[in-house]
């Protein structure tokens, strides 16, 4: 499946403050019966928005569940899960990673690209390593949280930082924030 368009939620421009893209993956407990927030999901989304505009991006699937098809239906959903009404959602499906006949992850690396622009996103926080790779060609620095690959196999490409949970992940994204302003 490919990217669905993207672009800001209710037509509303992108703020002057950067975007700050955020897996849905991370905010939510990994049970497909009852997918519910993390207890620190709503201070890490309160946190977020003190450097920038919080954009949850959501996919066909969450935990093994599929999401509703509509893209109003899934941003609702989300919406309605978080408990954050007026909460930025980007439907968003991650492309294959390595196509045949397109450049070395060229075809995983446009939609990335047109998500940044669209959101003016200068970072993403993650669980998933596949998607480290096209996300930093796209020039978007990635905190990724947990250990990454659990199959064995090496991750292509490191994440510009590790974190232990999502708390851990937007703690350094204001450390970040907070020095970069003090230059």
């Amino acid at each position: 499946m490919q990217a669905t368009e993207i672009g800001p939620v209710d037509g509303a421009p992108p703020r002057d403050r950067p975007g700050i893209l955020v897996g849905l993956e991370v905010l939510l407990v990994d049970d497909p019966d009852a997918p519910r927030p993390l207890a620190e999901a709503a201070t890490a989304l309160e946190r977020l928005g003190w450097i920038g505009r919080t954009v949850v991006l959501a996919g066909e699937r969450i935990a093994g569940r599929r999401l509703p098809e509509v893209e109003a239906d899934r941003i609702a959903w989300v919406r309605l899960t978080l408990d954050r009404p007026d909460l930025a959602v980007a439907v968003f499906e991650e492309p294959p990673t390595d196509r045949a006949g397109d450049g070395p992850g060229r075809a995983a690396v446009e939609p990335w690209l047109r998500l940044r622009d669209t959101w003016q996103a200068a970072s993403l926080v993650t669980s998933d390593d596949r998607i480290v790779g096209p996300a930093h060609q796209a020039g978007l620095a990635v905190i990724q949280i947990g250990p990454g690959r659990t199959d064995g196999a090496p991750a292509v490409e490191r994440a510009d930082h590790q974190a232990r949970d999502l708390l851990d992940a937007v703690n350094q994204l204001l450390v970040t924030d907070t020095f970069d302003a003090a230059r």
